[in-house]
């Protein structure tokens, strides 16, 4: 297991428990997080304990804590503030280890003292507020390709300085989406150090990132008002492309589902979002009011993950509304846990977007070749609606917007486990050279 996990061990001895146990806990909470595991032979389980070593070893049990991080060298702080100064137009991109380093206030103090436009990744939608100004939205690399427009040109081209803030490599925006336009200098701000030896940056500032933006929120340091770059085009895109109207009464386009979808989120919903060609659409328009409210796979990107992380969500915080969004194809991989929502009574309300395919894969299929070989992802379409009712679970269909909104109401007040079917068609090929900064580089590279 050591090739996998952050610390391995076996013991030997009961005796050994309350230590490895408190070591196991610390490595695997320590950032970068991961897991830690431990082997546990039979025959310890044979063996007597003292009341008095029992209890103790219950309290190290307990002691969860993470490991401090350390604190950053004072004149990184001094450099971060000239380079800032020395910018006209930057942009940050903000990741989830902000949630993690509990620095949401800060972050936006900071965002709102020096007016810097942001961008987040996946995992980092949430550390501010959707319709906060400066916040232009989650990216990735299907940006341009879905808008056919150079969405990330209009973004990054004209900004000088790049901040990386909480922000990891696996979470999907990589180089080659900010390197065109204006020359740039990249300034990498987190609590762990860069794991990426190809990966370089003009300034890497590792250690307590909540005490290093407390800092620079200080009356110390004057706020510079950046101008900021015009991203009209942009946001008018992203808005025709969310307002397109249906083609048919048989089919719903994603993006219209999730228009839908952001009417009935508010402080109390969170969001979970299976891998596949139905997150890039939640993740890119999804809104999203606070942090800890939109949880979705990156790195390996694990097909399945939406259900059983949903049922996560929904144990930890019964008295929030919890939508798992899916598709067809990750669906099959978790779909039994149907039953254990009936079970357990989770009123998780489950968007399945249906289309036959594996449309992401589909679409990088006809990106290398071409052409999509149907035999390897499309697949006989199945009735996900009397799957959810053969497991105890509410069972619905919607083929339009209206039908959608009843159908979203109507579990809102059941307060049931309720899956609703939908019928959806997406575009596999991306447009135009569009995609070219963004995903044709991407898969190249892979």
């Amino acid at each position: 297991m050591a090739p996998m996990c952050k610390f391995t061990a076996e013991l030997k001895d009961s005796k050994e428990i309350p230590q490895i146990i408190q070591e196991a806990f610390a490595e695997a909470r320590s950032e970068i997080p991961g897991p830690s595991y431990i082997s546990i032979p039979t025959n310890l389980f044979r063996q007597e304990i003292d009341d008095h070593i029992a209890n103790r070893l219950l309290d190290k049990y307990s002691e969860k804590h993470k490991k401090n991080t350390s604190e950053f060298p004072q004149e990184n702080l001094e450099l971060l503030y000239q380079m800032l100064s020395d910018s006209q137009n930057p942009i940050a991109i903000l990741g989830n280890y902000i949630i993690r380093a509990d620095a949401i206030s800060e972050i936006k103090f900071f965002i709102d003292k020096f007016n810097i436009q942001c961008v987040s990744s996946y995992t980092g939608k949430g550390v501010l507020p959707s319709n906060h100004p400066l916040n232009l939205g989650a990216i990735s690399c299907y940006l341009d390709g879905l808008l056919s427009y150079d969405c990330l040109g209009s973004i990054f081209d004209q900004a000088d300085l790049i901040m990386l803030i909480g922000y990891d490599y696996a979470e999907d925006i990589r180089p080659e989406m900010w390197t065109g336009g204006k020359k740039k200098k990249v300034i990498r701000i987190s609590s762990f150090r860069n794991p990426i030896d190809n990966f370089s940056v003009d300034l890497d500032i590792v250690g307590n990132l909540k005490n290093l933006l407390i800092q620079i929120n200080s009356d110390r340091y004057v706020a510079i008002k950046h101008n900021g770059i015009k991203i009209d085009n942009f946001l008018n895109r992203k808005k025709s492309f969310l307002d397109m109207q249906q083609p048919n009464d048989c089919m719903i386009l994603p993006q219209t589902v999730i228009s839908v979808l952001n009417k009935y989120i508010d402080r109390n919903s969170i969001i979970v979002t299976d891998v596949g060609l139905h997150r890039v659409y939640v993740t890119l328009f999804g809104k999203v009011h606070s942090p800890n409210s939109f949880f979705a796979s990156c790195g390996c990107a694990t097909f399945g993950f939406a259900l059983p992380a949903a049922i996560g969500a929904q144990l930890a915080n019964p008295e929030k509304t919890v939508f798992a969004i899916v598709g067809d194809g990750g669906f099959h991989s978790n779909s039994q846990d149907l039953e254990t929502l009936a079970r357990y009574n989770l009123p998780i309300i489950i968007l399945l977007m249906k289309d036959n395919n594996m449309g992401l894969i589909r679409i990088y299929e006809n990106l290398n070749n071409g052409e999509a070989n149907l035999d390897t992802v499309s697949f006989s379409g199945v009735d996900f609606s009397l799957l959810a009712k053969a497991n105890n679970c509410e069972g619905v269909k919607a083929k339009n917007q209206d039908e959608l909104n009843y159908q979203i109401q109507e579990a809102l007040k059941l307060r049931k486990p309720t899956l609703i079917e939908l019928p959806v068609m997406y575009d596999y090929h991306f447009r135009g050279d569009h995609h070219q900064k963004s995903l044709g580089d991407f898969v190249d590279a892979v």
